[in-house]
């Protein structure tokens, strides 16, 4: 199964480093080489273990980011709560590097299992599909972000803005947000809240293209120099998650 493949991948790649300065890793070398797995009372590899600590990891990887994608506040709540006096108007394509995706389907995440998020058009799960392996993507030509970024749906739920915690790999139907600033949490967080704004721009048969959404602008409170006000924005998502926690996190506690 993809999970057994997932928990398997890293422990060869383990042994496989041995070969990585000398020695090429020959077949006969490799079919000799010994990994440790979990084992049943029969001393026969538990599959069933290896599948559920799979299963568990990308449970909790997902509920991660639906938790910060869905309890991330709407636009009106920033600008209303918010103290600042002044906004100003940036373009999209002055704060990111829209990049198109390209490819990926079930059928490849099925066939090439791996840890890397792909990433399409959708709002459940900030539009993951599934997670496929790096070097097959690499092989195919595939657009995979540098890092934690921002995604947008092309087609289908047009303008709906993800975001990425790690780097991800974006097919057809969505596009990447590459950040042009140094990039945190906070920072994604607070300007997918605000590009969220423009998602109904979107929403009745126009596709999101390139050009288009780099012309886009959205309101960023500002510095005296007429820059961003990063320092604003960071502080203003972290007392949200402290918020959240709060008011939340004890709810879900035994």
């Amino acid at each position: 199964t993809q999970e057994i493949a997932l928990f398997l991948i890293p422990l060869i790649r383990g042994v496989g480093r041995r070969y990585q300065f000398t020695d090429k890793w020959k077949k006969e070398a490799m079919e000799r080489s010994v990994i440790r797995l979990p084992a049943d009372e029969m001393g026969r590899p538990d599959w069933g273990y290896m599948e559920g600590y799979i299963r568990q990891i990308i449970s909790q990887q997902e509920y991660n980011i639906v938790l910060i994608n869905k309890f991330t506040p709407p636009h009106y709540e920033i600008e209303i709560r918010s103290n600042v006096a002044r906004w100003r108007e940036f373009c999209v394509g002055d704060l990111f590097t829209v990049r198109n995706g390209k490819g990926i389907t079930r059928q490849e995440i099925y066939t090439h299992p791996g840890g890397l998020p792909a990433i399409q058009s959708g709002e459940e799960r900030a539009g993951c599909i599934g997670q496929i392996a790096a070097d097959y993507c690499a092989r195919m030509g595939y657009v995979v972000s540098r890092g934690a970024c921002l995604t947008v749906a092309r087609s289908g739920s047009s303008g709906y803005v993800g975001y990425q915690p790690q780097q991800c790999v974006v097919g057809d139907s969505a596009k990447i947000l590459e950040p042009k600033f140094e990039a945190n949490a906070q920072r994604l967080l607070f300007l997918r809240t605000l590009l969220m704004r423009n998602k109904p721009k979107y929403a009745y048969m126009d596709k999101v293209t390139k050009e288009k959404y780099e012309k886009d602008t959205i309101k960023l409170p500002m510095l005296d120099d007429g820059s961003p006000d990063w320092g604003y924005m960071e502080g203003y998502i972290e007392g949200l998650m402290q918020e959240f926690q709060d008011r939340f996190l004890p709810l879900f506690s035994v």
